[in-house]
């Protein structure tokens, strides 16, 4: 465990960031929209740029954010932000917190607060556009639990954590996680097509999962353990840790991985369960092999293959070497 290449892999990252910031505060390529910057307000903060990620929000709110607190103007939604509607805002609902950038923040939370499912808590997948017999997701509910952690709103969080808790006592196997439900009590147990299994099922021991959703899912019910210090978070939590914990060969190394690492060190602070700790260094050694020389990282888990996906996946990466450096630094 060797937490200074830590630092320093997050130190050259945030090097190569700067470069991308132009003069009215946004990162190139700025016409992708929220898939450049929804990371970079936290990534910032964490890192000690506050100005720079204090630029990056003012222009947020002037130039894309609406008068209900979403993210609408000047650029579309590009790649995976189409599906997950509420992803991007929740991060950048974090983000923006951290650095007291309230013009921000709470607007932004609260349309946040709209699309949860006011009797299930779990958050809409498709945003504003979904009625409530819509699908409800736990990458939209464990992001945006954060969220809520990060913005003090203990009832809300509370609730995503029993949906994302209900919707762990609902599978019907041990080797499968389905992660999509619809209205009250309907988990989706087939995707409405082929493609987009990927989204429905997590197969336990196959390569290529998206390991991300577990990740997200342990993440945030640890936090809301860490909170509430209830139990049935702590437990729910590493059975979603659990999930990615098998022979297939790209568990470690995976786009999908890094947030798997840093929950996995949050959980080991939390247990000292050594096992945690393994996945966390074996996760973010994989990190420092996969930085590029000039600083960045190619992808992160929500990319889709263009141009945004290297400012993103440096963003996340910075994030979440910094998430498993502090957790890991608890822990021992």
């Amino acid at each position: 465990m060797d937490l200074r290449s830590y630092r320093l892999a997050t130190i050259n990252g945030t090097k190569w960031l700067m470069t991308q910031q132009q003069r009215d505060g946004s990162f190139r390529p700025a016409e992708h929209g929220l898939a450049t910057c929804h990371k970079l307000p936290y990534a910032l903060a964490l890192i000690g740029e506050e100005e720079r990620a204090a630029r990056l929000c003012a222009w947020l709110v002037e130039q894309m954010m609406d008068d209900e607190g979403d993210f609408t103007r000047l650029y579309p939604r590009t790649g995976l932000m189409q599906r997950y509607y509420n992803y991007p805002n929740a991060w950048l609902i974090a983000g923006a917190q951290k650095l007291a950038m309230f013009s921000l923040s709470w607007p932004a939370a609260g349309f946040l607060n709209m699309v949860q499912h006011p009797e299930t808590g779990g958050f809409l997948t498709a945003g504003p556009g979904a009625s409530l017999s819509d699908e409800q997701d736990l990458v939209s509910t464990a992001v945006a639990g954060l969220a809520c952690l990060q913005m003090g709103n203990g009832e809300a969080a509370v609730k995503a954590g029993d949906f994302l808790v209900w919707l762990l006592e609902q599978q019907p196997r041990s080797h499968i996680l389905y992660t999509v439900a619809r209205s009250t009590d309907q988990l989706v147990q087939e995707a409405p097509d082929e493609s987009l299994e990927f989204h429905y099922v997590f197969h336990v021991g196959r390569p290529g999962q998206f390991y991300a959703a577990p990740a997200l899912g342990s993440l945030f019910l640890g936090k809301l353990y860490e909170a509430t210090h209830n139990e049935d978070y702590l437990t729910a939590a590493q059975f979603y840790a659990n999930f990615p914990e098998s022979d297939a060969a790209d568990k470690y190394t995976s786009i999908y991985s890094g947030l798997w690492g840093w929950a996995a060190a949050e959980l080991f602070a939390a247990t000292a369960n050594q096992n945690y700790l393994r996945t966390a260094t074996e996760v973010g050694s994989a990190l420092l092999a996969e930085q590029l020389e000039n600083g960045s990282w190619l992808q992160a888990s929500m990319g889709v293959n263009q141009e945004s996906d290297v400012v993103d996946g440096t963003a996340e990466n910075i994030i979440v070497l910094k998430g498993i450096a502090k957790a890991l630094a608890l822990g021992v």
